[in-house]
């Protein structure tokens, strides 16, 4: 997005040396191709269980070492719903690495429209940072959206928040998109596939 490619974000380093990397059941003693050595470490560092996967709790941690702000359970599964692919609520390394890019263009973002170097987003700045997005909607459910996350209630978001924003508008982005059979922007549900999409966008079930 805007032509950039976000700066990563490297693991602690002074732990020794790590011993071989574990990806998908199988042990590396180098990182894989395509996989960034650093991000392969952090990935190693935080797998305290070598099992090649990192789950909820494991992440937490990896973005706490990685120099993120503490994020919720709730989001740190959203993320993890995001990019897992066999829907285990674990990551592998390569989905690891996905994410850690998506992180970074998030952060991006966010400091691209935090024009006044507050550190926070407010209403105008949010709606502006969404569109850009690619999400468009009545402008007046913003106010809504923007109060679940402004946990401090100051009518702004810090990136934690602006970050569980994104993840949260993708959930409901793909739960539509997945009604919307003919893509008209429009879907019809009855009751079951209504409980079946709140339960997905809830609790992660599909």
């Amino acid at each position: 997005m805007y032509g950039y490619q976000p700066p990563q974000t490297y693991a602690p380093t002074g732990y020794g040396v790590p011993p071989p990397f574990a990806v998908y059941g199988q042990r590396y003693t180098m990182a894989p191709p395509n996989v960034d050595p650093n991000i392969a470490i952090w990935f190693q560092y935080v797998d305290t269980d070598r099992s090649g996967y990192i789950d909820v709790k494991e992440l937490t941690n990896a973005l706490s070492h990685g120099g993120w702000v503490p994020f919720s359970v709730e989001a740190t599964s959203a993320m993890i719903r995001m990019f897992s692919s066999n829907g285990t609520g674990q990551l592998n390394l390569i989905e690891f690495q996905h994410l850690v890019t998506y992180l970074n263009t998030m952060k991006y973002n966010f400091f691209l429209v935090d024009t006044d170097r507050s550190g926070r987003l407010d209403y105008n700045e949010i709606c502006r940072v969404l569109q850009q997005s690619g999400y468009y909607f009545d402008q007046r459910i913003l106010p809504k959206l923007l109060s679940k996350f402004d946990r401090q209630k100051v009518g702004s978001v810090g990136l934690d928040g602006y970050i569980e924003i994104c993840l949260f508008m993708n959930a409901t982005k793909e739960i539509f998109q997945a009604h919307d059979y003919q893509r008209t922007g429009n879907i019809f549900m009855n009751y079951d596939q209504f409980l079946n999409a709140s339960l997905a966008l809830q609790f992660g079930f599909n």
